[in-house]
Formats: C-alpha cells, structure tokens, sequence
C-alpha cells in the first residue's frame, strides 16, 4: 500500500478503511476500501467515492475493484497490482473451500488436509494484505519491515508525534512481540534513512499524480522559496525548496524546464502553466514560447488593494476599532438583550479560527444585532449614533468585495475570472462607498487600477470573457473589443506550446465560434446550456462544446483549468500570524519532513464551491438592518473604562493589528506591457448605470441550490 494513495480527503481517513466500509458479522473490511471514501446517501446506503478520479460507485467491494482496475484513469501502478493480487488471493481462497471440489480430492484418495492448509494460508494472507502489511515495491517483492516502519514514521508526523516515541521499551517490545525478528527503531534510523525512503515514495506518487492530470500550474511562493504543482482539482503537492542563490532566477528557470519535462503532460487539453509572486522569474519566462500561461497571484494583488483601501483614509481603521470595541463592551457587560439566538451567533463570532474574516464577520454581526444595539443609554449621544451606523454601513458596501474574494480563494474551484469580477467589484464600491472626499477617491481609484493593470495578463481577462457564468460582464465596449483579439492571441500561445496543431484551419474555426459565444447565437444559443452553468465550474459548460466548437472549447478549458494563485487566503494570514510572533515553521522542520506532513495531511486545504459559500454564508450575504436614517435611537456607549481589558479585548485587537498590516507595494510599471495593450479603466464599465449587470454575474456565481434554500442571497 502506499503511503498515502492521493492528497488526504476532507474527512481526515486518509488511508485507514473506514468505518462504515465494516463487514458483517466482524469480518475486516475490503482491502478495496483503502482508495475508496464511505458515502451515506438519503436512503441510508454506503456508497464509495474513489480517492483517485473522485467517482462514485456502490459501496460494493467487487464493484470498487473493477473500478480501480479496468475503469479508474487515475489509479497509481501499485494500487493496480496490489488489488489484483487481493483478487487472485480471494479466488483462490474461494475455489479452496467448495465443497464439491474438496469431495474430488477426498475421492482421489488425497488428503483433506492439503487443501485445508492451502485455505488457511490463502487466508492468512489476504488478511495480511487487508490490515496493510504488504506492498508491491518497483521489484515485484514484498518488503514488510520497510513498509511498516515508513508507516511509522509517517503516523509520527500526521499526528505530531516526536520521533522520540519509536525508541519507547514499550513500543519495541510491542514489535518484537508481532515479529521477533523485527528491527529496533531508533531516531537516529529514522533521520538516516526512513525519512528519505518515505521522501521517496512521495516523489514516486507525486509524480505519477500530476502525470495523469490534465492540466498542471507550478506555483513558486516566494516568501517560503517553495515550489508546489497544483492540478486541475486544485490539490497541491509541494515539489522543493529554493536557495538564496545570487543566480536565483537562472536556478528557478533550470528548474521549471526540468519539471516540464518530468511531468510532460500528455493530455490535449493539458497545460502547464506558472503562478508565482516572483516578479524576476515571471519577466524571465515571457520570452519562453514552452510556458504559454503565466500570472503573479492573484490573492497578493487582491492584498495590495485592500491595503489602498484601508491606508486611503482613517475613516474605516477607526471605524472597525471602534466596532470592536462596542462589540467588546456589550458582549461582555449587556448580555441580558440578547436572545438565546443571538447569543449563540455571538459565541461563533468568537471561535472562528478563519483570522482573515474576522473584519468582515464583526461588520455583519453588528448589522444582525442592529436591533438590540440600538438602545438610549443615559447621556447618550444620538448623533454619533447615527453616524456609526451609516459609516457601518458605507463600510459594509467597500468590504463585500473583499468578503467574497478572500472566502473564494478558499475554493479549489476559484479561477482567474472571478478574480477579476470581483476586482471590477471592487472598482464600483469605491465611489459608491461615499467614504472618501473627491480627491481621495480620484487618488484611490487611480491606484487600484494600476495595481490592477500590473497583475493582470491577456489569459486573464480571456478567461474573464470565456466563462459563461460572467461572459465578460464588467467589460465596456473598448475591453470587449480588445479581449476579443486577446482570445485568438492565447490561443495561439497554447497550440504552439500543444503543437499538432493546424494553426491557420484552427484560427479561422476559432474567430467564427467566438462571434456564437459572445452574441449566443448558432451552437451557443440553447438558453438551457447558459442556465444550467450557474454556480458550476465552467468545465461542465465547456464540455458539451468539445465536439461541436473544439477549438474555443479547448482554449476555454485551458484558461479556466490555469490556478491563479499560490496560497490561500487562510495560508496567508496563518503565515503572517506567525511571522509577528516571531514562528519560522522553515526553521524548525526539514523540507523533507514539511513535504512528508503536507503530503499525508489528514485535511483538505481546499473546499468546492457549495462548501464554501455555506461555510462563509453569513459572510457573503448581506444582512437586513433597520433603518439608518436617523431615527432617535441612540448607540450603547462603545468606549472600553481604563483598566477593563478582557481577554476577548486581547484577541480583538491582535486580530485587527493582524488583518490590517500592510503589503508590500507593487511596481506601477508591468515589464514586458506595450502601451498599446496596457490594461486601463476604459476596459472596464463599473458605473451605476452597469451596477445591474455585474450583480447578475455575482449572483450566478452562486450555486442554484444556495438559492433556492435562501442561504446565500445578494
């Protein structure tokens, strides 16, 4: 068995048969289920989901091993041969105890004994197999004592264990008690050669992974000098670790050939692209034809915004104190105006772990509790009141870009085109946020759209107008016109590095079905199709296109496919919570071991996209308040006695020191833009009179069952 068959599932079982896979009457479970995940249906019946290719089957054994062996396009080598073998022992064991078959012998004058024994061994050993004992290595043979130590340690890790724990007597004595002949841990074993036969192993199936993925996007954070490949389904698998060379761009560039050719991918709708925050490697790579997609990451540019956004004035800084400390006062002191209700919202308020939404949260809480915040305090004044909440909710309008755009990137699903949805987002609230004077909101608006203009590519703004849940609403008729010429470009790019491509047949094909797509005539006009795309990836729409607009379809397909970032949002605050504590998890751990924990992590960094608007749900949708207007109501005091400091207090202002530092600024000059093609306001059309538009294309990118249940609304 392997160490881990793919990256771990969301439930945390990783490899161990899980527990509704238990057969009746005590019997162990299917060596089958070790790449399989239990599934309860409505009717209460177990069904599986391959760990491999993520398809569904009957929680049936022999339907699953079909599955994994004639079926499966994703199952590793020895996960083939290691069922096969299950299989031939199963037969065995089955044809050993037939009845009529143990008569002949008995007849032929043989002894009931010989089959007995073949049976019991025939046992023996599939239940060897099914408590994980054997491995098929690359040679054919069986190395048990490798094998269990390799899982040993990789127990150690998963669980935080020290490596201290396998020179325990107790533990020894145990192994020895299983197999005399089993050899003693040690840490000093366990440094000098377990680690590295685990690290091998990894590589072996990282490997072979990403060489059955369809498209694959080398991500290269550069804070952390690491290299992660990232598949089409958004699992990540951490490659190597960079040096502080002084030729570091020729070393990342030597390295990123040598991964081009290691995973080589075959697939016709296969990419390989790069994402990295690095700007000395992306303006190395533009010149190489091989690499037909690059991107700085997008979440970093999304960083940079919000960082304009909250330096341009200290209206919203004293605004969002401010909340924390009225929230701080009456969470604390007033509890008696809270229904049991909202005093349970409240308690989630304060156990979230996600520090990146906590702004966001705080925001939406108070305009839930609008009602019960909005009381006369003696000598209170009314105005301040008023104006709290009208700020509140001026603030409210600037964060929701930002709130969808963090809470996104946490899907495995988030692409390039809703990044720049939500960047014209973003673009709209500004003036609409009425929260600057004139010349600020000039300044403002003039900085975003140059941060904008240095991070965005062509394949971007492609993609922007190839998915059909947004089909390139936001653009003005300038961008529309210009990201039309920009589709043809990309194409290009990706059928040359393709090759096998008849470029001038494919060319012409192309520019006719993209006129279909844009005006949703021809083959693009079934209104069902359109409908049917909302909230899905755009995938699924793609697909039903691969016959009948090949071409468009695939360049579609490949931009959409292309990961834009290199972490996500929650990976980005828990780095920098541990760099203002001091915490370099680098300088603790070897890479190896860092490469090992990641790749048998018991969690799921990524979520779809229905898990992740129902996990931010109360953070996406807007909350209804009460009127803002002024109506004689005035706020309980928000001002925190001297001296009365709590523990909560401690946490909310760490967090907000957390949530608003600062990002590294960004170089207004994109290398390698002609002004010609140099991105700019006039691409985009976020006035009030688009507002209707663009909120359409926000709203289909909600599932339509979050919409019909009312858990997500706009």
């Amino acid at each position: 068995m392997m160490l881990t068959g793919e990256p771990a599932n969301a439930n945390g079982n990783g490899n161990a048969p899980p527990a509704l896979a238990k057969s009746r009457a005590g019997r162990r479970p299917g060596v089958v289920w070790e790449f399989f995940t239990p599934v309860r249906t409505e009717t209460n019946k177990t069904h599986a989901t391959c760990n491999f290719c993520e398809r569904r089957c009957a929680g049936v054994a022999s339907r699953m091993i079909v599955h994994v062996l004639k079926k499966c396009p994703a199952a590793p080598p020895h996960a083939v041969e290691m069922l096969a073998f299950a299989a031939s022992q199963e037969r065995q064991l089955q044809q050993d105890q037939r009845p009529e078959k143990r008569q002949r012998l008995l007849e032929a004058g043989e002894s009931s004994m010989a089959p007995t024994t073949t049976a019991m061994n025939s046992a023996a050993a599939l239940n060897a197999l099914r408590s994980g004992l054997h491995e098929r290595m690359a040679t054919g043979a069986m190395n048990v004592v490798s094998l269990v130590q390799q899982k040993l340690v990789v127990a150690c890790l998963r669980n935080g264990m020290p490596f201290e724990f396998l020179e325990d007597e107790y533990f020894n004595e145990a192994l020895a008690a299983l197999n005399a002949g089993f050899p003693r841990m040690s840490k000093e074993l366990v440094t000098s050669k377990i680690l590295s036969d685990v690290d091998a192993t990894v590589t072996e199936e990282t490997t072979h992974w990403l060489r059955a993925s369809a498209s694959v996007t080398l991500a290269y954070n550069q804070a952390r000098h690491e290299w992660l490949a990232i598949d089409e389904k958004r699992r990540r698998f951490l490659l190597a670790e960079s040096t502080a060379e002084d030729d570091q761009v020729d070393s990342a560039l030597r390295y990123v050939v040598a991964q081009r050719e290691v995973l080589s991918l075959p697939s016709y709708s296969g990419v390989f692209g790069i994402c990295t925050d690095a700007t000395g490697l992306l303006a190395a790579l533009r010149s190489d034809p091989e690499t037909p997609l690059l991107s700085t990451c997008m979440l970093r540019t999304t960083l940079d915004m919000w960082r304009e956004i909250l330096m341009a004035s200290p209206i919203i800084s004293k605004l969002l104190v401010d909340a924390a400390s009225i929230a701080e006062t009456n969470f604390t002191e007033h509890l008696d105006r809270f229904s049991p209700q909202q005093l349970e919202r409240i308690e989630q308020f304060y156990k979230t772990d996600d520090k990146w939404c906590f702004l966001f949260s705080l925001v939406k809480l108070l305009w839930w509790l609008e009602d019960s915040l909005r009381v006369i305090p003696e000598g209170g004044d009314g105005l301040l009141a008023t104006e709290f909440w009208v700020t509140l909710q001026r603030v409210d309008v600037l964060l929701a870009p930002f709130a969808w755009l963090f809470a996104l990137s946490e899907s495995r699903e988030m692409a390039s085109s809703q990044y720049v949805l939500l960047w014209v987002w973003v673009l709209a609230s500004v003036p609409r946020a009425n929260l600057y004077t004139t010349q600020q909101n000039t300044a403002v608006m003039d900085r975003l759209v140059k941060i904008i203009a240095h991070s965005i590519e062509d394949h971007h703004l492609v993609a922007f107008l190839l998915d059909p849940r947004i089909r390139g609403a936001g653009f003005s008729a300038t961008g529309r016109r210009r990201v039309k010429s920009l589709v043809l470009q990309v194409a290009m790019r990706i059928w040359s590095a393709r090759g096998g491509v008849d470029v001038t047949t494919a060319r012409e094909a192309l520019l006719v079905q993209l006129g279909h797509y844009v005006d949703r005539t021809g083959v693009f006009a079934d209104d069902v199709v359109w409908e049917m795309s909302r909230g899905k990836h755009p995938e699924a729409f793609w697909k039903d296109y691969v016959e009948d607009a090949p071409e468009l379809a695939h360049t579609a397909m490949t931009v959409l496919a292309f990961v834009p970032y290199t972490q996500s949002t929650s990976d980005y605050f828990a780095e920098l919570e541990a760099a203002t504590k001091g915490e370099s998890q680098n300088a603790t751990e070897s890479f190896v071991v860092r490469r090992i924990k990641h790749h048998v992590s018991k969690s799921s960094s990524s979520l779809e996209t229905t898990q992740t608007f129902t996990e931010y749900a109360q953070l996406l949708s807007p909350i209804a308040g009460t009127s803002i207007a002024g109506d004689g109501f005035k706020l309980a005091s928000g001002e925190v006695k001297e001296g009365s400091r709590t523990p909560r207090d401690v946490v909310m202002k760490a967090k907000i020191e957390l949530v608003t530092a600062t990002t590294p600024q960004v170089d207004d000059k994109k290398e390698g833009a002609s002004e010609e093609n140099a991105v700019n306001a006039s691409w985009f059309a976020f006035a009030e009179s688009d507002k209707e538009e663009l909120e359409n294309a926000i709203k289909r990118l909600i599932p339509p069952s979050l919409v019909r249940t009312k858990t997500v609304m706009l």
